[in-house]
């Protein structure tokens, strides 16, 4: 691992090891096993050591791949490490659960969205667009910045993500817009699709229903439907396969990149233990710190992906920039860098050389201010399946975040509070 001063970044992915290593196990409230790890935290002086073992009907214990808690003690009897076991309330240990649970099935969820894709026609009567503009917000919108992204040297046509009520002036009778909302009501994203339908925009539309669906029933719209119901960012699979099975419809996706969503799936499925497990290690990095997330400009849209789930699913704030982009303006700010910042560098073999040479040259300045660097790398044989391990790890690793800090994965208050100040103003 690197650590303050060090000479040299740690690459990742890091060996394997066991999930609960020098961890004693027991069955915690007659269910889950729980692991207790020793070792120094500042979260020991949260912890209690009266043996007392309160059980379901009061608390819901983490489980062994959601523990965090940490103590100096050698040993403790089983009534006192359920005591010591981080307890969350209700609420909150239902939806982490939830989320878990969502995450977990990510594979699946790419296999089905697959399937779904494959057998929606969406048939353009051969009508070629001159550009392509994507429409969506958040965990919506995140597939239009990430397919405009990875088709950039691909597309034929240039392909634009818009996230905001306002459509470019170029928007016309041969611009394809998509129009991404799960929800289908997102305030944003109705008002640009408004100006696009004007503009005389051809649409297609991904959504579970609501007003977005209900335009589409009116107007006759092309559209993709996926399952509603739950967070929208948890269902990035559904999403970003729909926008990439539009644009490969429209001609702007090369047959060799669409097939190989085929096989995500099971890529997925047959590592995500190894996936949990690189999650876990960053886990024990970037606890406490200030995150800072660095990627080639192609992956640009992969670095707000894992920023995006850090700030909805662990609450974290942290931010994202490019190379070679922060070469000319963040790089200097790095004077007032120190050890309270961990810098996680997102590496691709398509990365372009240079860049590659800068990030090299940059790692030593962060390491020389006194910040931890990881170099974050995808496992998979083409650039499609490092894509998305890289976007199961970050959903993993925000998951783990958000257990450790026992917040709410799922709860979305502050968005809430907005659109509720926002739906009292016309």
């Amino acid at each position: 691992m690197l650590f303050a001063g060090s000479k040299a970044a740690a690459h990742w992915p890091l060996p394997c090891g066991a999930a609960c290593k020098n961890a004693t196990v027991w069955p915690c409230n007659g269910k889950t096993p729980t692991c207790f790890s020793f070792g120094e935290s500042k979260l020991h002086s949260q912890a209690t050591t009266a043996d007392v073992w309160p059980g379901a009907a009061m608390f819901d214990w983490t489980t062994c791949s959601t523990c965090s808690m940490r103590t100096a003690a050698a040993s403790f009897s089983r009534g006192a490490w359920c005591a010591l076991a981080l307890p969350l309330n209700g609420t909150n240990n239902r939806n982490m659960e939830h989320m878990r649970s969502l995450i977990t099935a990510f594979p699946e969820q790419l296999k089905q969205a697959w399937v779904t894709a494959r057998t929606t026609p969406i048939d353009f009567n051969g009508w070629t667009p001159s550009n392509v503009l994507i429409l969506g917000m958040g965990g919506s919108g995140i597939s239009g910045a990430i397919a405009s992204k990875m088709l950039s040297d691909a597309s034929p046509v240039p392909i634009i993500a818009n996230n905001d009520y306002t459509i470019p002036a170029w928007t016309g009778d041969s611009t394809l817009v998509v129009a991404c909302s799960y929800s289908g009501n997102t305030e944003e994203t109705l008002a640009a699709l408004d100006a696009a339908v004007k503009a005389g925009a051809q649409v297609v539309a991904i959504t579970s229903g609501g007003q977005l669906g209900a335009l589409c029933d009116l107007h006759g719209w092309l559209a993709v439907r996926i399952p509603g119901g739950e967070p929208p960012r948890s269902q990035f699979g559904f999403a970003f396969t729909s926008v990439m099975h539009v644009l490969h419809e429209a001609g702007m996706v090369p047959e060799d990149l669409y097939s190989a969503f085929g096989s995500a799936a099971d890529h997925l499925r047959a590592n995500q233990a190894n996936c949990i497990e690189r999650a876990e290690a960053l886990a024990d990095l970037v606890e406490g710190k200030q995150v800072l997330l660095y990627s080639d400009t192609a992956q640009e849209g992969l670095a707000i992906r894992w920023r995006q789930q850090l700030n909805e699913n662990a609450k974290l704030l942290c931010s994202h920039h490019v190379f070679p982009e922060m070469n000319h303006n963040e790089l200097v700010a790095w004077e007032t860098g120190d050890e309270g910042y961990v810098v996680l560098m997102i590496q691709m073999p398509e990365d372009h050389k240079r860049t590659r040479i800068r990030m090299e040259v940059c790692m030593e300045i962060f390491q020389e201010q006194g910040a931890d660097v990881v170099v974050v790398e995808g496992d998979g044989e083409d650039s499609v399946l490092r894509f998305f391990d890289l976007v199961h790890v970050g959903d993993w690793l925000s998951l783990l975040l958000a257990e450790r800090a026992g917040v709410d994965p799922v709860d979305i208050e502050k968005i809430d509070h907005l659109k509720t100040a926002l739906a009292q103003i016309p």
